[in-house]
């Protein structure tokens, strides 16, 4: 079964610049996700650590992978600030912890947090 059948060679160039036009804007259409990479370095385990990020993008609200990692939200002025605490207690070693920013455009945000923890 032929589903299609070009006369002449040019269509099937014309064909296949169609569909790579297609595929690049589908691929941009994509949102987006921004990437924030933090980390405490080396730490230990009966401090609590805390550090905040200032951000331009309006963030609406956050979710934490772990209940180890709290993340707040406050607004100054015409910036967001968002403060994370990191509790870690119970770990030892490389730490590799997530937590998710989600903005008014349903883009997110993805907070990448780690530390070397060792016992004291």
């Amino acid at each position: 079964m032929v589903l299609f059948r070009a006369s002449n060679p040019y269509d099937m160039v014309k064909i296949a610049s169609v569909f790579s036009l297609l595929f690049v804007l589908v691929c941009y259409a994509q949102p987006k996700e921004k990437i924030i990479n933090f980390d405490f370095g080396e730490v230990s385990s009966k401090e609590i650590l805390s550090h905040k990020f200032v951000l331009k993008e309006k963030v609406v609200s956050a979710v934490s992978m772990c209940d180890c990692l709290k993340i707040n939200i406050s607004k100054e002025k015409h910036k967001f600030v968002v403060g994370i605490e990191l509790d870690p207690e119970g770990y030892e070693g490389k730490v590799s912890l997530e937590g998710l920013l989600i903005k008014d455009d349903n883009n997110i945000i993805r907070l990448r947090i780690s530390a070397v923890v060792r016992k004291d």
